[in-house]
C-alpha cells in the first residue's frame, strides 16, 4: 500500500509541474497576442500594476472556472479513490480547501511571470512589432 501511495505523490508532483508548465505557456501566448493592446494603454498612461492585475485576473478566472469543473470532478470520483486514502475521508472539506489553495497558489505563480512581462512592456515598441 506505501508503494502505491508513492507512485500516487509522484503522479501528482508530475501533474503539477505539467500544470504549471501548461498554465505558463497558455498565459504567456495570450499575453503575446495582446502585446499591441497592452502597448495601447500602457501609451495611454495606464498603470503597469493595472496591466498586471489585468492579466491575473483573467488567468484566474480562467483557471478558477477549471478548479470549480475539477472539484466537482473530485467530489464524484470521491468513492472511487476512498480506498487509497489513509484516514482521510473523500469529501474532507479541509483536503479540499488545502488542494485548492495550493492549485490558486500555482495558478498565481504560473500567471505572474507573463504579467509581470506584458506590464514592462515598452508601449512604442510593443505597437511597432504588432504581437508578432
Amino acid at each position: 500500500m506505501a508503494f502505491s501511495m508513492t507512485l500516487l505523490l509522484l503522479a501528482a508532483g508530475v501533474a503539477m509541474v505539467l500544470g504549471i508548465v501548461g498554465i505558463y505557456g497558455v498565459v504567456a501566448y495570450v499575453v503575446g497576442q495582446r502585446t499591441t493592446e497592452i502597448g495601447v494603454r500602457l501609451a495611454l498612461g495606464a498603470n503597469p500594476l493595472g496591466i498586471t492585475a489585468s492579466v491575473l485576473r483573467q488567468t484566474g478566472i480562467a483557471a478558477g472556472t477549471g478548479m470549480l469543473a475539477g472539484l466537482v470532478v473530485a467530489i464524484g470520483a470521491g468513492r472511487i479513490m476512498e480506498s487509497m486514502l489513509f484516514h482521510v475521508h473523500a469529501r474532507d472539506a479541509v483536503t479540499l480547501a488545502v488542494v485548492c489553495t495550493l492549485l490558486a497558489a500555482v495558478i498565481a505563480l504560473s500567471g505572474w511571470l507573463p504579467a509581470r512581462r506584458a506590464a514592462r512592456l515598452d508601449p512604442v515598441i510593443a505597437m511597432r512589432t504588432g504581437g508578432d
